[in-house]
């Protein structure tokens, strides 16, 4: 008999975390190429409609992925949600590349794709039901429908251009953040957060910001090569990171002895929370139960049977 090819939930995860990663990095790959393309070139590039049907059409894969995603964990309101969002960017695609260029098909469209995202955000604000979601789905609401009403008002043929490059920075945004929160999410931050609130590495990460903050104070009020609190904070970050890119150099004796410090104390706190979370994992790692087969475990719980004596 032929074994039946099953997936586990792990191997499920990573499959879909792979075409996940790979669906927001063309979309920002293209966003960025487009947006380019546009700027670069002199008037509206006859290549357009095909880059945009290329854009939606993955922005509008990624929702087909988070459909199947819905569908495994029997989430109904994100299952139609993203079936209708993959539907309307498709078709939009579509729109993008049978409509003639101009302001008054490109136009309407544009304002359509930035007013769908604000639909999005609305929803993850009742999703979610947090007070960092209201802020920060909400706000970013506000915003996108502002920006979508203010240019179908003062949507002119000559504007053409600048909406276009506005609808492709709205998208490159979009792509960018999710790409962003993708990468963050792989590192599991609320449980490193954890384990910095559960030891001293968070009076350790605290203590390195004061003086980072400290010293960049300092060089940006004595170093002259250093004009500003940001460029400071720059030098500082290179410092402490080793890295050293060499665009800003301290030249007084305090400075460089502060550098020193810096940089001495940016190896020991790096070392430090690396050992820290290294052993809570370990140990965390240790502490759990190990699980038997569901086999074993049912052969252990069936009692021995007693041998029947035969009857005399």
């Amino acid at each position: 008999m032929k074994r039946k090819f099953t997936l586990t939930e792990e191997q499920k995860r990573t499959i879909f975390s792979v075409a996940t990663s790979i669906v927001s990095m063309g979309v920002l790959f293209l966003s960025l190429t487009t947006l380019n393309y546009l700027v670069t070139e002199e008037g509206v590039p006859d290549k357009l409609p095909i880059f945009l049907f290329g854009i939606f059409a993955v922005i509008a894969a990624s929702r087909v992925l988070l459909v199947f995603k819905a569908h495994a964990e029997k989430d109904k309101f994100e299952f139609i949600k993203n079936i209708v969002l993959a539907s309307i960017y498709f078709i939009q695609g579509l729109l993008y590349f049978l409509l003639p260029m101009g302001s008054i098909s490109y136009g309407p469209l544009s304002v359509f794709y930035l007013l769908t995202l604000a639909a999005n955000r609305i929803c993850l604000c009742f999703q979610h039901r947090k007070v960092s979601s209201y802020i920060f789905n909400g706000s970013l609401a506000l915003v996108l429908l502002l920006l979508g009403m203010s240019t179908l008002f003062s949507m002119n043929p000559e504007e053409f251009a600048l909406l276009l490059i506005l609808d492709l920075t709205a998208i490159m945004i979009v792509s960018l953040i999710d790409t962003l929160s993708f990468a963050l999410s792989r590192m599991k931050l609320k449980g490193i957060m954890k384990i910095m609130r559960k030891t001293y590495a968070f009076e350790i990460f605290y203590g390195f910001i004061v003086l980072i903050l400290s010293c960049s104070y300092y060089f940006t009020l004595m170093e002259p090569g250093i004009n500003s609190y940001g460029d400071a904070l720059w030098y500082s970050f290179a410092v402490v990171t080793t890295i050293g890119f060499g665009d800003f150099t301290v030249v007084s004796p305090i400075s460089r002895i502060l550098s020193v410090i810096l940089g001495f104390y940016g190896v020991i706190v790096v070392a430090v929370l690396t050992s820290i979370i290294v052993n809570f994992y370990n140990d965390t790692k240790d502490s759990k139960p190990v699980e038997t087969p569901k086999e074993e475990s049912k052969e252990n719980l069936e009692e021995p049977k007693q041998e029947e004596t035969p009857k005399e």
